[in-house]
Formats: structure tokens, C-alpha cells, sequence
């Protein structure tokens, strides 16, 4: 009966990290100014300086996806004792991408990029 539910836990933590990744993703993408030509063509109006207040809202989301994935791993690896029970590979290839991306973002606030 635990094992059940920390398997339903880790397999809600790798559905919900992937949610929070593309919201992240969109919120970042949302930050950045446009400078296409579309955008000049029609004199659509847009923003010429890069929004850090949501840059940093994707920070903390993506080191709460860190907690997240931390958290789902341990109770993968302790389920792994179990035989139909694998590693979540999803877990760590979103750790790996999150934690990247907090790298990524906390160099481009700070100017050096």
C-alpha cells in the first residue's frame, strides 16, 4: 500500500515538473523583446527591454522543480527495491534540464551573458 502511493507520487512530481517546465518556458519566452520583422512590418507595438520581473518568477519556479525532482528521485530510488519498479528517467533528464536552465537565466540577469 506505501509503495503504491509514492509511486503515484513520483509519477504526479514527473507530470507536474514537465507542466511547470512549459510554463517557465513560455513565461521566459514572454520576457524576451520581439525584433521581428512581422512585428515591424505592421507596427504592432512591443517591448524593448527584457522583463526581468518574469525572469525571475521562471527562477524560482525552475528551483522549485529542482525540490520537486529531488524529492521524486528519492522515492524512486526507495522504490526500487521493488521488482516492476524502474528509475524515472524523466525525473533526471528534467533535473539536468533545470538546473541548466537556472544557470542559464542567473547568468543572463547578472549581465554576462
Amino acid at each position: 500500500m506505501q509503495s503504491t502511493k509514492k509511486m503515484i507520487f513520483v509519477q504526479f512530481c514527473s507530470v507536474s515538473v514537465w507542466l511547470m517546465t512549459l510554463i517557465c518556458l513560455t513565461m521566459v519566452d514572454s520576457a524576451i523583446p520581439r525584433k521581428h520583422l512581422f512585428y515591424r512590418l505592421f507596427n504592432v507595438p512591443t517591448n524593448e527591454y527584457v522583463n526581468y520581473n518574469y525572469i525571475l518568477i521562471a527562477i524560482i519556479i525552475f528551483i522549485i522543480i529542482d525540490l520537486l525532482d529531488v524529492i521524486a528521485l528519492i522515492f524512486n530510488v526507495l522504490l526500487h527495491k521493488i521488482k516492476d519498479a524502474k528509475i524515472s528517467k524523466s525525473l533526471i533528464i528534467s533535473l539536468l534540464f533545470s538546473s541548466s536552465a537556472i544557470l542559464f537565466l542567473c547568468k543572463s540577469i547578472s549581465g554576462y551573458f
